[in-house]
């Protein structure tokens, strides 16, 4: 499976600092570390880390940076509460993506994509901006062209749904791409286990270029919401018992129910 770049990431995990950084991020963010406990002093917590004290405390601004801990006088080092975190950050993200295996995690997942996603796909059929809408293509192009487990066919997914929102012309939606990346790949993680549903997506995501290349911004949009929502269910299938599974997807209100 994929995995992001140093150049995708807000630090890189090459450095001490960075590997102090991702050690600690994924400690907190897994439970391991609870909210509004104290970490060790800096002293302790670089010994224990085989690093510097200076290593450690840029480590320690890093999470800083991310929302995970407060450092304070005579206090110390406290892990903040959850609702402190900033989600969206790449690398907060992506280590809660690796944590994840409830169906809690898969709906704020698809709730965010669904807020995003759509409209960037009917922006896109409407600004038709050539350049971009070439890429969407190509994307859809190498989906439609190689095996759906292969490392290229995953590539291109992600450059598809990325071209959409560079599509959109619209600079708060393209600086999304590393977000909407990470979420990406957590769900191809789970679509992986069961043979067949990467390739039952790829009629879908042609639906949704077919759209965009008629300018059919309504269309897009429901197309994209239409293609999310199968995505979705295919999760429940995936980490739910079958009978669960079933009734979970039948539950749930899809976005072009609504």
């Amino acid at each position: 499976m994929r995995e992001r770049k140093d150049r995708d990431r807000t630090f890189s995990r090459r450095s001490l600092t960075g590997q102090v950084a991702h050690s600690l991020g994924m400690q907190i963010v897994c439970g391991e570390i609870a909210e509004g406990e104290v970490l060790a002093t800096e002293e302790a917590a670089s010994r224990a880390h085989s690093v510097s004290r200076t290593a450690y405390r840029e480590a320690i601004k890093v999470l800083t940076a991310k929302g995970l801990v407060d450092s304070r006088p005579k206090i110390g080092t406290r892990v903040r509460p959850r609702d402190d975190w900033n989600m969206l950050d790449p690398d907060v993200m992506q280590w809660a993506s690796k944590l994840a295996t409830t169906t809690d995690f898969a709906d704020s997942l698809f709730e965010f994509r669904l807020i995003i996603e759509p409209e960037a796909a009917r922006l896109a059929a409407e600004k038709q901006l050539e350049e971009k809408i070439n890429m969407i293509a190509t994307g859809l192009e190498i989906m439609e062209t190689t095996e759906p487990s292969t490392q290229e066919n995953l590539d291109a997914d992600l450059a598809f749904h990325a071209a959409i929102l560079n599509a959109s012309g619209n600079e708060f939606l393209r600086s999304l791409n590393h977000m909407v990346d990470a979420l990406l790949i957590w769900s191809f993680e789970i679509s992986s286990r069961k043979e067949g549903i990467r390739a039952a997506s790829v009629p879908l995501h042609r639906s949704v270029y077919n759209c965009i290349l008629k300018r059919d911004g309504n269309g897009a949009k429901q197309a994209m919401a239409h293609l999310l929502q199968s995505a979705r269910e295919d999760i429940d299938q995936i980490v739910l018992p079958d009978n669960e599974g079933d009734q979970a997807s039948a539950n749930r209100v899809g976005p072009t129910q609504r």
